[in-house]
């Protein structure tokens, strides 16, 4: 009885090469976040995986996953006189870990063992819509969420939003309070009758 075959998959190129030595594993990967950004720094890697000098690294790559249970992506690369990376890509209010490998100049590369992983957490989003009105009781701010239906990465560390109210225009803010993740208004029922203020709102994650 004859069998059913597939298509060809997709094609790929290997050659045997006298290089097997891959760099050694890339060390002291650190983190600074910024809005909308992961800065990720690591030393630079001088040595072979045997401990030998290397004389022909040629880059980085940078890995990034959402969860543990999840697979690393590829998610940039950098020359070897590069050692840091940019990462403007992950959401805001996220969790991530990365890992960095170092990679010869090898036709076929030769790719160290990953670095240990490093978990990193991004800035949460900056609230957006804030509006307010007012009664003779109280100021009412409302905001629109920073959270989203569709895309549960996005912010999915946020425990709420701070509120903060100024008498001067564009500065001098204080903190007056804050609401849970799931709140996006507040009143502020300590204004003064006839007394014009500023507000501002912030979100923030459940770090410790």
């Amino acid at each position: 009885m004859s069998y059913l075959e597939s298509k060809y998959s997709n094609q790929v190129s290997a050659k045997l090469t006298e290089d097997q030595l891959a760099p050694a594993q890339v060390v002291n990967l650190s983190y600074n976040v910024k809005q909308g950004e992961v800065l990720l720094s690591w030393t630079a890697v001088t040595k072979n995986a045997d401990g030998s000098d290397l004389t022909d690294l040629a880059g980085y790559r940078i890995y990034r996953k959402g969860n543990a249970n999840d697979s690393l992506e590829l998610v940039g690369s950098v020359p070897s006189d590069q050692l840091s990376y940019s990462d403007a890509s992950a959401k805001d209010g996220a969790s991530y870990l990365y890992a960095v490998s170092a990679i010869d100049s090898a036709e076929v590369p030769n790719e160290s063992e990953k670095s240990t992983e490093l978990a990193v957490k991004t800035i949460p989003s900056i609230p957006s819509g804030l509006t307010s009105s007012a009664t003779k009781d109280a100021i009412i701010l409302n905001w629109a969420s920073v959270k989203s239906e569709t895309d549960t990465k996005l912010n999915e560390n946020l425990a709420g939003y701070n509120v903060y109210r100024s008498e001067t225009d564009n500065t001098g803010f204080e903190k007056i309070g804050n609401v849970a993740a799931g709140q996006t208004s507040y009143e502020d029922t300590e204004a003064v009758l006839g007394k014009t203020y500023y507000y501002v709102i912030t979100s923030f994650d459940d770090s410790i």
